[in-house]
């Protein structure tokens, strides 16, 4: 199994390890902003998807009462 790892470079340019807690928090955050973002990408595409029904909907309707 190979080894990693991980570096980042702080404000003075100088590389720093991570700690496996840190690791994992900054992962567990990541993995909750992109089930945020998915969500809200959904609810985005429902919408967009409402207004191509009712928008289009009153149009097709009155003119058949008359």
């Amino acid at each position: 199994m190979r080894e990693y790892h991980p570096k980042f470079k702080n404000s003075e340019g100088k590389k720093e390890e991570l700690s496996e807690s840190e690791l994992r928090r900054q992962y567990d955050a990541m993995v909750e902003q992109q089930i945020e973002n998915n969500k809200q990408r959904a609810v985005n595409s429902f919408v967009k998807s409402l207004g191509w029904i009712t928008i289009p909907l009153p149009i097709c309707i009155l003119p058949t009462k008359n």
